[in-house]
């Protein structure tokens, strides 16, 4: 299995068949100087190679299926706070 990062935020888990590629998909959360960092799952993927050529160019189909979110994980949105957050009046 390999591990690569597609950019700053995600990361890749790989594993490679002849004509497959599946794995999973990490959101990078906290990377350190070191060079660990905390991922969490998001998605799982799949891509195949199909026998059969559709027009000129061979190609990778490839299919990718959304992690349910973990019981404890914060969620927030773009505008504001956490929808977990409590706030003191």
């Amino acid at each position: 299995m390999k591990r690569f990062d597609l950019n700053t935020d995600f990361s890749v888990d790989c594993t490679i068949a002849e004509k497959s590629r599946s794995g999973t998909i990490y959101r990078v959360l906290i990377r350190n100087a070191a060079g660990g960092k905390m991922l969490t799952p998001v998605a799982l993927y799949f891509a195949w190679q199909p026998d059969f050529v559709e027009g000129y160019n061979r190609h990778w189909r490839v299919d990718c299926f959304r992690e349910p979110p973990s019981i404890g994980t914060r969620r927030t949105n773009d505008t504001g706070p956490s929808i977990n957050s409590s706030f003191e009046t």
